[in-house]
């Protein structure tokens, strides 16, 4: 963690199956909960509640009420201490004292959830306050473990929040550096040559969260197939036709590329996923993003098991 995009975290949620009655009431909930936890509303429309909300965590409340310091003392004793004069040095006083991981800027967007799902999707941003410490100069950039802490602390504070709310979680909140990394799995993939099928995978989420699920499924559906006609051709086996993933998994069986106990596991699994994808495909079936994401999900786990049994040998 290197930049300021490695301390803002992102999370993506659904509200399934609201009426915009119920979003409305909900958007009025967020907003006097965090009212109620010292922040200001920052919407710069304030002639009603927006398909954005955004807060600011209110330092002023922190003032202290005391005598002036030697720094208001000699500012005054020199005719230049104006109001706003004053409170930026008790803003920079204040915030050396508060805590840098708080949670300080928040922005909350709603949208029409994608795909089938009848809802509003929730895009989450969470700043945390040492990021105006750094704009003050009243403290550096964070280490390493700070970062983490500071990350932990954020994401937390939005899943309490969601969670409050009875949000489904798409993405999980993260850093928004880390937004559109690739996954262990993936990175993987890549390692070994396999990037062609490492680069499906991504872009099947990709089409996830622009709500083209079905198009998901299809390259989802593609990167397995392909992934079993690549292990066979690593192994010198002569594979069947792409969509025979089954055939092409027998294979390699009948190669001791799979320990038996583990084989027909992931024989049965596979199959069966394979199945569902292309019955998507075929009959064109829009799902939810949450209906695509286990999907990826599954797929994924079978992939990095196979990995992990046959190739890596664990």
């Amino acid at each position: 963690m290197t930049n300021t995009a490695s301390l803002i975290v992102e999370g993506k949620y659904l509200l399934d199956g609201i009426t915009e009655t119920e979003l409305s009431i909900i958007k009025n909930k967020l907003t006097n909960i965090l009212l109620s936890e010292n922040y200001r509303n920052a919407n710069i429309n304030r002639l009603g509640i927006s398909n954005c909300l955004k807060f600011t965590y209110d330092v002023t409340t922190h003032f202290s009420k005391e005598k002036l310091n030697i720094k208001q003392t000699l500012l005054h004793a020199f005719g230049k201490l104006d109001e706003k004069t004053r409170t930026e040095i008790q803003i920079e006083g204040e915030l050396g004292k508060l805590r840098p991981d708080s949670p300080m800027y928040i922005t909350i967007t709603f949208s029409p959830a994608k795909g089938n799902s009848k809802g509003t999707d929730i895009l989450i941003r969470s700043e945390p306050l040492i990021l105006a410490q750094m704009r003050w100069k009243v403290r550096d950039f964070p280490t390493e473990t700070q970062c983490e802490d500071i990350v932990l602390t954020n994401k937390q504070f939005i899943e309490d929040l969601m969670l409050g709310l009875g949000a489904i979680q798409i993405i999980e909140p993260k850093p928004i550096e880390d937004y559109h990394s690739k996954n262990e799995l993936e990175i993987e993939l890549k390692k070994m040559g396999f990037e062609e099928i490492s680069d499906l995978l991504l872009k099947s989420r990709g089409e996830i969260f622009k709500g083209k699920t079905t198009e998901a499924m299809t390259k989802l559906r593609s990167a397995f197939e392909k992934f079993a006609v690549t292990l066979c051709l690593k192994e010198k086996i002569t594979p069947e036709p792409q969509h025979k993933i089954a055939s092409n998994l027998q294979k390699l069986k009948e190669k001791k590329f799979f320990p038996e106990q583990s084989y027909w596991i992931i024989h049965n699994l596979s199959e069966k996923i394979h199945k569902d994808l292309s019955d998507i495909d075929h009959n064109q079936i829009i799902l939810s993003q949450v209906e695509a994401l286990f999907r990826v999900t599954v797929t994924e786990d079978i992939m990095k098991l196979i990995l992990d049994k046959a190739v890596l040998k664990k």
